[in-house]
């Protein structure tokens, strides 16, 4: 299974046999030295799939550089992870082989 992580070095795909924990997300979302709050960005950027877009809640705060944007057209800062959302989307679990596909042809990056 799989996350996407997108900065200014564009996208890339890493694999986990685990999900995610909180403390590991808000360190993805973060700079390096700074701490994070993630926000759910979009749930819907990808065509009705189980999808999340997660950020740096402050990411406008901070400065960051824009990176990429949602299918509704928020463009994001800094670095953003995306996850799948479990069948109740009550949590959020790594992304299958098709899902990441769908990232890689549907994501809006920012240059």
């Amino acid at each position: 299974m799989f996350y996407v992580l997108i900065d200014s070095n564009g996208l890339r795909v890493q694999q986990s046999e685990e999900m995610l924990t909180l403390n590991e997300m808000q360190n993805f979302v973060g700079i390096e030295g700074q701490s994070a709050s993630i926000e759910v960005a979009s749930y819907c950027s990808f065509r009705g799939e189980s999808i999340a877009m997660i950020c740096d809640e402050e990411f406008l705060l901070k400065k960051y550089d824009p990176t990429c944007a949602t299918s509704d057209g928020v463009v994001l800062h800094g670095q953003v992870l995306i996850v799948g959302i479990s069948e109740t989307g009550e949590d959020f679990v790594l992304l299958t082989k098709n899902q990441i596909e769908i990232v890689k042809s549907q994501v809006l990056l920012v240059t």
